[in-house]
Order: structure tokens, then C-alpha cells, then sequence
């Protein structure tokens, strides 16, 4: 009898990816061929994505795409994408909840369960629910599957699934947090860990192809006017934070002159970018933060950074975990901020130059992509920090996002 060589773990992501593009991909390319009028129909993001992103539970494999939702002209030439992995099998909780990450999940409430596809779902956290009503959010405005008061919904065990164009809301104190679910598909598998020395897993090719074809005849469901009018800015948005040569001036310059990005992710009033302060009583080099956000009743400072660290972000043993340097530089550029407007000279120097009044402002640091930063260590570090929040650029693209079905 022959031995069972276990697979590594990039062994494993190879071998799930060769199940996608055999039973997934290639099958909804062989669709289109078949059916070309699907070329005005098909979501972009399920053919051509920018990211796949893996998610490994005990009872589904979740598969997120990321990418327009408008299919490119040239789609055909099938231009390479980032695979994303992990694996939740070991985590406390449900895959869904892992995947969502947000502090509470409400186990001991009734959660609904998704079945078939499921679009425009809405699910939020109680505090996500109140930041909403304080945001005026009309839940009239949009059709949508509005979910209060429950635990997450569930991925019923041995059912194929979808999520499309979906919110999930928490909130704190630096304001609503979202996770927007573009296009994600559960896929039943059959998992075993009963032998100490490897876990198995099976997974049925025929659900797969049959989900495919299922997908190359869902429309995305798109507000018109983020479709005409918004969609390409954000998409170039994200061209430039996903381009290694871009400069931090490249992006706070685009950001000024889209200033709805920046407005409607944090439900901002005004913006005013990189704005010299001089110092009144000591003799320092001036601050230039690169934007401050006016919201109702308090201004707070967003700083950008590069999407990508040059080495990781947390360092340190077990239970010992701390920012690299190169992140705590920019923590430091953060607190001379905060320095800065404690002296009530520079507060009323900053408000009679440039109308801006200023006081304890709160330090928002956009920095990484949610797959870098997505984790416990993450939290619990930042929370040391006070009025400090690190935000990752995809929080911030779906942030302004879900404003399109603000009133």
C-alpha cells in the first residue's frame, strides 16, 4: 500500500488554484465563447480578478474576488492575479466570523443562514447599527437583505453558497467599520482530522463547474451612479495604491483632487490637504500633515503611507509583539502631530490661517493591504495607542463604497 505523501501548505494553495482555473475559470471562458452576449452581463471580477483570495474552514473553502466589477475589454488576455491564503480550520468560530474578523459575532443569537446566492446582504454589529442611524444610512434608498439584531449568518454545512455585494458593519470610536464582500463563493467540503498526523480534505470538481456556469449569468448589482460616474475614479484609486512605483505624493494628490474619497469614507464635511503648521512657542521644522478630515463637532488627521512595508509590520516572541521601526517611525510622525496641537498658540495660530479648529485630534494612519494586517496582534497593539487607529487602504475603499447606498 502506497504512503500518503502529506501536501505543504503552498503545495495546497497550487493544487486548489489548479481546481479553480480547470473547473472555474475555464469554464466560464468556454460559456462566453458559447454565449458571447454574456460579455455585457458577466461581473469582471469573477474573470479577470486583481486578487483570489482562499479562506480554509472545516466545512467550506470560501473564494473572494477581488477586482472591477466592469469586465475589461481585453479580458481574454487573462493578465495574472494575486493568490491570497488561509487557513481558519483551526480557528475558534465560524469561517465566516474569521473571515469578517470583527470583535463581536453574538454567537448566543439567532443566526440566519445564507442559502443559494444571496445579494446586497446587510449585517452589522450593534454598534455598526447605531453609527449607521447617525449617519442619516436610508435603508429605503437601496435594495437590500437587511439582517438586525442577529448573530453572523451561517454557511449551512454541505451547501454551495454565494455572497455578492455584500456589507458587514462594526464601528468604534474613530468611526463605522466596514468589510465589503464584492463577490465570494462557499464551497461544501468534506474535512477530516481524525489521523494526529495530517488533516485530509475532499473537495467535489462537479459543484464547482456547476457554480461557474451559475456565475456567468449573475449580474452584479450596481448603483448607477457609482457604475457612471464614480466607479472609474475609485478603480484608478486603486490602480495607483496597487503600483509599486507610486509615490506617497502621487496618492494624497489624487486624493485631493477627489476629495469625495476621503468625505465619504470617514462622512466628512470638508477636507484640507498638506497644510504647513509652524510651531509658536518652540523652535521645530513645521508639520505638514497630509490631510485634515472636518466632521461633525472635532477635526482628526489622516496620514498616508505605502501600501507595502518592506519587511513585516509586527516583530517580536509570542505574547511580545510590537510595530517594526520603520511603523513606529510612523507612529512617532503621528504623535508630533498630536504634540503640535496641544499647545494652544498653534491651535489658534492653525485655526485663524486656515479656518481649521483643532483640539486632541484623533490619528488615522492608512498603511497595508487587510490581508497584512488582518490579525489579533494587530488589535491589541493598536489599542495601546491613544486617539490612534490604523486603517488599511481596502478598509478605506469600502468605506466609500458603501456610502453609495447612504441617503
Amino acid at each position: 500500500m502506497n504512503k500518503i505523501k502529506p501536501l505543504t501548505v503552498n503545495e495546497v494553495i497550487l493544487f486548489l488554484m489548479k481546481v479553480l482555473e480547470n473547473n472555474y475559470f475555464k469554464v466560464i471562458f468556454d460559456e462566453i465563447d458559447i454565449n458571447p452576449n454574456l460579455e455585457n452581463t458577466i461581473a469582471g471580477l469573477i474573470i479577470n480578478p486583481d486578487v483570489v483570495t482562499i479562506y480554509m474552514g472545516k466545512e467550506h473553502i470560501a473564494v473572494e474576488f477581488s477586482g472591477s466589477e466592469i469586465l475589461r475589454k481585453d479580458f481574454k488576455e487573462r493578465y495574472g492575479f494575486e493568490v491570497r491564503f488561509f487557513d481558519c480550520s483551526l480557528n475558534d468560530g465560524t469561517l465566516l466570523e474569521n473571515i469578517l474578523g470583527f470583535d463581536k459575532s453574538y454567537s448566543n443569537r439567532l443566526s440566519p443562514p445564507i442559502l443559494g446566492n444571496v445579494f446586497d446582504l446587510v449585517w452589522a454589529t450593534d454598534n455598526g447599527y447605531d453609527k449607521l442611524r447617525e449617519l442619516r444610512w436610508n435603508y429605503l434608498a437601496q435594495d437590500m437583505m437587511l439582517i438586525m439584531g442577529s448573530s453572523i449568518p451561517t454557511i449551512v454545512s454541505g451547501n454551495a453558497c454565494s455572497l455578492i455585494n455584500s456589507f458587514f458593519f462594526d464601528a468604534n470610536e474613530t468611526g463605522l467599520k466596514t468589510r465589503h464582500i464584492k463577490w465570494m463563493n462557499f464551497i461544501p467540503i468534506i474535512y477530516d482530522d481524525a489521523d494526529s498526523r495530517h488533516d485530509t480534505f475532499k473537495i467535489n470538481e462537479g459543484l464547482i463547474r456547476k457554480i461557474a456556469i451559475e456565475n456567468a449569468y449573475t449580474v452584479y448589482p450596481l448603483p448607477e451612479e457609482y457604475k457612471n460616474i464614480h466607479l472609474p475614479k475609485i478603480n484608478r484609486f486603486i490602480e495607483l495604491w496597487g503600483n509599486e512605483e507610486t509615490s506617497e505624493p502621487q496618492i494624497t494628490k489624487f486624493l485631493e483632487e477627489n476629495s469625495f474619497i476621503l468625505k465619504m469614507a470617514f462622512g466628512a464635511t470638508d477636507i484640507y490637504a498638506e497644510k504647513e503648521c509652524i510651531w509658536q512657542t518652540e523652535d521645530k521644522k513645521p508639520i505638514r500633515p497630509d490631510f485634515f478630515i472636518k466632521r461633525p463637532h472635532r477635526v482628526d488627521i489622516v496620514e498616508f503611507k505605502l501600501p507595502t512595508m518592506k519587511s513585516s509590520s509586527i516583530v517580536g516572541r509570542e505574547n511580545r509583539e510590537s510595530f517594526c521601526a520603520q511603523l513606529n517611525s510612523y507612529v512617532a510622525q503621528t504623535r508630533t502631530y498630536a504634540n503640535y496641537f496641544n499647545d494652544t498658540n498653534n491651535r489658534i495660530w492653525v485655526k485663524e490661517k486656515y479656518g481649521i479648529d483643532v483640539y486632541k485630534p484623533r490619528r488615522i494612519l492608512i498603511i497595508e493591504r487587510r490581508a497584512n494586517l488582518d490579525r489579533e496582534e494587530w488589535r491589541e497593539i493598536v489599542a495601546d495607542y491613544n486617539n490612534f487607529e490604523v486603517m488599511t487602504f481596502d478598509d478605506l475603499v469600502d468605506g466609500v463604497v458603501a456610502q453609495f447606498y447612504h441617503e
